[in-house]
């Protein structure tokens, strides 16, 4: 009898896929992996989901930066706001460093600063004297600024008027500051200067009450364009307060008995009382004028401290008897624990300063329209760490060349040079590494600065000896100094060729070979619950926003956003976006995005199959929400065309399998997309074996 042809069963292999491993963007990826994605998210690992929506909570004009403090702060359109409310104004364009010391938040590098818990203390960290005040003395409220490097003659006012003898080091001039009556803003801000302040004065001066000394040499051009030290303060710091006792009757206790010290030569009177038990009431004394021929009375109490600390409210002034009172008496101190500042309204009050400038000085750099300190350097990047400001710096000072790390004094970020041989000093010192510097964190409670080719930490000493150590390896890159962040003890930051991690001390390991052979650049990162978002300028000018897992060492990229900024309050995460859009990245607050646009796309398929397999199916199953909708394509031998080859809406929520059968090819690729909350538990490929031809 005769035999039929038998049709043989083709054989099929089920290899199914259940631990999706994220991004990987080289020509050979793993099983699991995606060559692209867009909005997914590896925080339900290993299953495949798209990421939280974003909240919009405003659109800035001009963004320069974001802080975290316990509210959220930002520099926009020359404004600082804190909590959503305008606290500065009167910024320069362009970025800020905005870093927090204690409760102030502090500007660069405009060096200003505001204090979140006690708003009315805010300012510059630099002192100016109003440029239109200059010499406005005819119209009752002005200053002017005299020079002298002679002893005048009969100034009986002038007791402490004397100059150093002449060195090889410095000139020195007496540098005399003359008010006019109904000027106290002037009075206020002279206060402000101190002994080893570093000071510019105006380029024009309109009087000259007393003569230079022509015969020394001396050009009144190196005092006008060049940096001067204040050496004393007439009569501040030279010769020192004049101690009084004061003895008043007080309604309080019946009798009370005052100690103080005070200075009745200041523009600004201040008087330092010991506080007597139970006294709420303390009387000022009534000052002389310059000719000691009449008292006056003191018109605006400006400032009252208690122990150190000012007291913004809690007591009251009144000047028609010259008592300030207390609404609850101050404590009992051994000596001057009270201090009461306050103005005079009339007679013409003034300050001196004894100056110095270096005779090595050979360059006219500056040029200023006031008279205004230098204390705080001009700074590539600040950083605090150990309760002080830390900065650097890399450039040109007229023609001095600067490499340098600079320190606040203890506790007080206004003050950058104070040295007078305390641990509690000022600090700075050169570096020997060239090159500009690139970044700066404070790690592990180290002041840690960045060049592209090294890393420089200072171990700071409790007795200021601080020193600067050295590891030569791979460090941020130029412009990637906002990519720093620390992720459970470890520095996460953008080298110049690759994403680094760094555990101090140690050359940092690498992490960003899945991130393909791109070139990226310009990054700026944050950090959330063990997340590390990266957001870098890709080769084309563009930008991809990528978050890497710790936890699990994935890649994931979300999409094509750019922010500047990331900080995180609480349980959210904040981001600053280059076009002004300030977002919630954990769905926690402002207003929600509509339904997440989503996609993965997979690598080449096929190659690694021999013997003419190919794949018959694909079974996808995913849990999909209402509402939701996903999309299958497949691009058949790189033609560079995606052919859709499935599509599911969800009405309900439901876990579907999805069948997707490819057509035979050589190779493929496939891209699941699709809009909503889905997750895909796995997907299936059904192996089958073909002929050889």
């Amino acid at each position: 009898m005769p035999y039929y042809p038998v049709l043989k069963e083709t054989k099929t292999k089920r290899i199914v896929t259940d631990e999706f491993s994220g991004y990987n963007h080289n020509l050979k990826i793993g099983d699991g992996e995606f060559f692209n994605t867009q909005n997914l998210s590896t925080a339900l690992h290993p299953v495949f989901t798209n990421r939280k929506k974003r909240g919009l909570l405003r659109e800035l004009t001009e963004p320069g930066g974001l802080l975290a403090k316990e509210k959220l702060a930002w520099a926009d359109n020359g404004k600082l706001y804190y909590d959503g409310m305008e606290v500065l104004s009167g910024l320069t364009p362009g970025r800020k460093q905005i870093v927090s010391f204690g409760a102030y938040i502090v500007v660069f590098p405009d060096k200003v600063y505001y204090n979140t818990k006690e708003p009315d203390d805010q300012g510059t960290m630099e002192t100016f004297l109003p440029a239109e005040r200059l010499d406005q003395s005819a119209a009752g409220t002005g200053y002017a600024i005299n020079f002298t490097v002679k002893e005048p003659l009969n100034c009986d006012f002038y007791p402490y008027y004397e100059l150093p003898a002449e060195n090889d080091e410095y000139y020195y001039a007496w540098a005399g500051i003359s008010l006019t009556a109904g000027t106290p803003d002037v009075n206020d801000l002279i206060h402000e200067f101190h002994a080893g302040d570093q000071i510019l004065f105006p380029e024009e001066y309109t009087n000259y009450e007393y003569p230079w000394n022509h015969e020394a040499g001396l050009n009144p051009e190196w005092f006008r364009r060049n940096p001067a030290t204040i050496v004393k303060m007439r009569p501040l710091d030279y010769p020192g307060e004049i101690p009084v006792r004061i003895v008043e009757a007080s309604p309080a206790t019946g009798e009370g008995v005052y100690n103080a010290e005070i200075n009745q030569w200041q523009p600004r009177q201040a008087i330092w009382y010991t506080a007597t038990s139970g006294v709420r009431e303390y009387h000022l004394p009534l000052p002389y004028n310059r000719d000691m021929t009449a008292k006056i009375i003191p018109a605006t109490v400006t400032r009252v401290e208690v122990n150190g600390t000012r007291m913004l409210s809690g007591w009251a002034y009144n000047p028609q008897t010259g008592i300030v009172n207390f609404n609850t008496a101050p404590a009992v101190a051994e000596k001057n624990n009270v201090r009461i500042t306050y103005v005079i309204d009339t007679g013409g009050y003034g300050a001196d300063f004894l100056v110095a400038v270096p005779k090595k000085t050979e360059r006219l750099p500056y040029s200023c329209s006031t008279l205004q300190t230098l204390n705080v350097p001009e700074t590539d990047f600040v950083i605090e760490c150990k309760n002080r400001l830390w900065g650097c710096r890399y450039g040109t000072n007229g023609d001095e060349v600067l490499n340098e790390i600079y320190g606040s004094a203890l506790g007080n970020f206004k003050k950058w040079r104070q040295y007078e041989g305390l641990a509690s000093d000022s600090w700075a010192a050169s570096v020997g590494s060239d090159g500009p510097w690139t970044g700066a964190i404070n790690y592990m409670g180290y002041p840690t600065f960045f060049k592209e080719d090294r890393i420089h930490r200072v171990a700071v000493s409790a007795n200021g000896a601080h020193e600067i150590t050295e590891t030569v390896c791979e460090g941020v890159q130029k412009e990637s100094d906002r990519s720093l962040a620390v992720i459970n003890g470890l520095l996460y930051y953008k080298g110049p060729n690759n994403v680094c991690i760094y555990q101090g001390g140690l050359t940092p390991s690498f992490i960003s070979e899945k991130l393909g052979q791109l070139k990226y650049s310009d990054a700026s990162a944050g950090a959330f619950d063990g997340y590390y978002y990266l957001s870098m300028k890709n080769e084309s000018n563009g930008y991809d926003t990528f978050v890497f897992d710790t936890e699990h060492g994935l890649w994931i990229r979300e999409d094509d956003a750019h922010f500047t900024d990331f900080a995180q309050v609480g349980e959210e995460l904040y981001g600053l976006m280059e076009d002004g859009k300030l977002c919630s990245l954990q769905a926690q607050a402002g207003t929600l995005e509509s339904a997440v646009e989503w996609f993965a796309e997979s690598g080449v398929m096929y190659y690694e199959y021999p013997d003419k397999k190919y794949i018959g199916r694909f079974d996808i199953r995913l849990e999909m929400e209402e509402g939701s909708r996903v999309r299958i394509y497949l691009e058949f031998n790189s033609s560079g065309k995606w052919l859709k080859a499935g599509e599911i809406i969800a009405g309900r929520l439901r876990t579907v399998t999805l069948p997707v059968r490819p057509r035979r090819c050589d190779h493929l690729r496939m891209k699941i997309e699709g809009s909503g909350n889905v997750r895909i538990w796995s997907i299936a490929r059904i192996l089958e074996s073909g002929s050889d031809y």
